[in-house]
């Protein structure tokens, strides 16, 4: 649990990043980069940042709750992309600007 802000800006996670059941206030995930799985499931987000942010592996934030304002404007995905069951509760995410693959999931 992220009670504050948490700042993972421009980090370069070397291995998989599970942050399954995780609850953030304020992440801030910008220009950060994953060249391995990312995992949010069941996550809850306040307030979620991960513009420019690069996935160069499946990216998952199935059945996650973003809360307030998401930006994913700018990001690269290079795999597969899943948001199955996700609930954007005040707004729709921004993604402007973003490459999404193919096997992208939105639902």
């Amino acid at each position: 649990m992220f009670l504050s802000y948490s700042y993972f800006d421009s980090t370069n996670f070397l291995e998989e990043a599970c942050f399954s059941g995780a609850y953030f206030r304020e992440a801030n995930f910008n220009r950060a980069f994953f060249p391995k799985r990312l995992i949010f499931l069941d996550s809850t987000f306040i307030h979620a940042d991960f513009i420019s942010a690069h996935f160069k592996n499946d990216t998952l934030f199935v059945r996650t709750k973003l809360e307030g304002e998401s930006w994913f404007s700018g990001c690269h995905f290079e795999k597969q992309c899943n948001f199955s069951e996700a609930i954007f509760k005040q707004e729709y995410p921004s993604f402007e600007g973003a490459i999404l693959q193919e096997r992208t999931t939105i639902t």
